[in-house]
């Protein structure tokens, strides 16, 4: 059921976003001219989907219309016809993103220069046809194998995770793109894989994934085993794993040999946790701890537990290794939590004790800078926990009409905000609790009995990327990084990518000193890593935004090196 749940989630990472039928007018028909008079001023796009290799158009290929706009949520999809080609009508003028995407091929964006990074928006004014876009899909990779145990008989249910290199918060860690368990020959089949490199990970947890071995030992109980997961080759470390060379098209394999290893118990109790509860039923689950270089540390591991009547656990069949022990009390609406670290080496880990502590509600009210057009219906706030802390999961409270909200915030925790859906102009121009700046310091759960937090009209910057040759270079990713950054602000920086015209914006920029960049080829996301960024420096513009100004900044590309990639 787990692993379900996550296959479902890699599946909404990997496809598709919000799709909204498209109803087309007939503007020619008599019973629509009143439709027609309003539809003037409308936009049109139209274009092609054709197999990269072949060329051949490819029917039933779903093409999405995004506005561009940062907060913007507004879509519109059709479909390719026996031709490939699509006609999306009656749009708002404005700047939208081109998506495509069909069975068998990877989601493509329009004009990207490489596979995942963000593609070319399309900017149409008024009464404007854009035709002739082309999209050349490639076909998606496959990975397949066998997995089977130390005497070479075949692994039911094991969890097969495709995963790539990419940046997380500001650090490249290896991220699924792909999932499949096996079947009852121990084979597997992960599709739609983009090509590039990829890892490959095998783990069992079928049947408990473990066994007690029958080996007596001194407490009189038998010695227990588990699988230990692998990645391709039959390595244990993610830093010793091979990476596959996927080009579009390819199945290529990946077989695993599981071997069993000697695992060890966790026993303890767990104390405190809500005035009056019984403290039965609390969960516990163990978390990696230590693996640094993976995005999700918890895809393809289960070990949970529960307490008894007694407020006791017991962990079994645990290998050796760093972990995070969690637990989590749920009562009448209640929540405490609490987390430790434990080491576990070449034997049983006793006595361990882990402290419940509840949840501390913190209540706060947003609001907008006076002179500023916004409706607080449709915010959300949430609380981001810092990059290496991210156990229980960020948390987040939609913001009442009244402009008030609440957040149960886990004690000791330490949060960054976040605000979405205050528009697109505008930027978080302070948050208080009490006389602490958050801004500046971050959250820590359970410190705070109020946040106050209000929204601004930020500044602005436009200009044009053109080439060395003079001519406008369109998909350049245009990146605002501030030159002080704010420790207690999760979504700071501020990025766009240039139009078919090369133009770009950025709007709702916080007053301060930024530096500019704009690159002709980005790994998403590289720009966080500050060691990465420092390459740059002497390329980079500076620019100073001062309360709602307006600023024009044209800029040149920085050409990509291809082995940064």
């Amino acid at each position: 059921m787990r692993f379900a749940f996550f296959t479902l989630l890699i599946s909404l990472l990997i496809l598709a976003g919000p799709c909204i039928a498209q109803q087309d007018v007939d503007a020619s028909a008599p019973q629509n001219a009143g439709a027609t008079a309003q539809l003037r001023g409308k936009v049109e796009i139209s274009g092609q989907v054709v197999d990269a290799s072949s060329g051949q158009p490819l029917k039933k290929a779903w093409i999405n219309a995004r506005s561009s706009e940062r907060g913007a949520r507004n879509a519109i999809t059709t479909v390719t016809d026996a031709e490939g080609r699509f006609d999306l009508k009656n749009l708002e003028p404005g700047r939208y993103q081109l998506v495509a995407q069909r069975n068998g091929y990877v989601r493509q964006s329009y004009g990207e220069k490489a596979q995942g990074e963000a593609g070319t928006p399309i900017t149409v004014a008024a009464g404007q046809k854009f035709t002739d876009i082309v999209f050349r899909l490639v076909q998606g990779g496959v990975i397949s194998g066998r997995i089977v145990d130390e005497d070479g008989e075949p692994l039911v249910r094991a969890n097969v995770l495709a995963l790539e290199f990419r940046y997380m918060a500001g650090k490249r860690k290896l991220i699924p793109v792909g999932s499949a368990s096996s079947d009852d020959r121990g084979e597997y089949r992960i599709f739609g894989i983009r090509p590039g490199q990829v890892y490959v990970r095998a783990s069992f947890t079928g049947n408990g994934g473990f066994f007690d071995s029958g080996e007596e030992v001194k407490s009189g109980a038998q010695a227990q085993s588990s699988y230990a997961p692998m990645f391709y080759p039959n390595v244990r470390n993610a830093s010793q794993a091979a990476s596959i060379s996927l080009h579009g098209g390819d199945e290529l394999h990946a077989d695993f040999t599981l071997l069993p290893e000697r695992a060890y118990s966790i026993t303890g109790r767990v104390t405190g946790g809500m005035p009056g509860a019984s403290g039965r039923g609390t969960w516990l689950t163990l978390s990696p701890r230590g693996q640094t270089n993976m995005g999700f540390p918890n895809f393809g591991f289960q070990n949970n537990s529960f307490t008894d009547s007694d407020n006791k656990f017991t962990f079994r069949h645990v290998l050796p290794g760093s972990y995070y022990l969690m637990a989590q009390q749920n009562e009448e609406g209640k929540t405490a939590s609490g987390k430790i670290a434990i080491d576990v080496g070449e034997g049983n880990v006793q006595g361990v004790v882990v402290a419940l502590a509840p949840r501390t509600e913190i209540s706060g009210h947003i609001a907008f800078d006076s002179g500023v057009a916004g409706k607080v219906s449709g915010i959300r706030v949430s609380l981001v926990l810092d990059e290496g802390q991210n156990f229980m999961g960020g948390i987040s409270a939609q913001v009442k009409d009244d402009g008030t909200f609440r957040i149960e915030a886990a004690p000791e925790e330490y949060y960054r905000l976040s605000v979405y859906g205050t528009g697109s102009d505008t930027y978080v121009r302070s948050a208080l609790a009490g006389r602490e700046d958050v801004l500046e310091k971050g959250l820590t759960g359970g410190s705070s009995p109020s946040l106050e937090i209000v929204i601004a009209q930020g500044g602005q910057v436009s200009g044009t990327v053109k080439k060395a040759d003079g001519n406008a270079d369109a998909g350049v990713s245009v990146v605002l990084v501030p030159e002080h950054r704010l420790a207690g602000l999760s979504d700071e920086d501020r990025t766009a990518v240039t139009d078919q015209n090369g133009n770009y914006k950025v709007a709702g920029i916080r007053p301060g000193r930024y530096r500019v960049y704009a690159f002709e080829q980005m790994e998403p996301g590289a720009y966080q890593d500050e060691e990465w960024l420092k390459r740059y420096e002497a390329d980079g513009k500076s620019v100073e935004i001062s309360g709602t100004g307006q600023e024009t900044l044209d800029l040149k590309p920085i050409l990509a090196i291809a082995e940064q990639y």
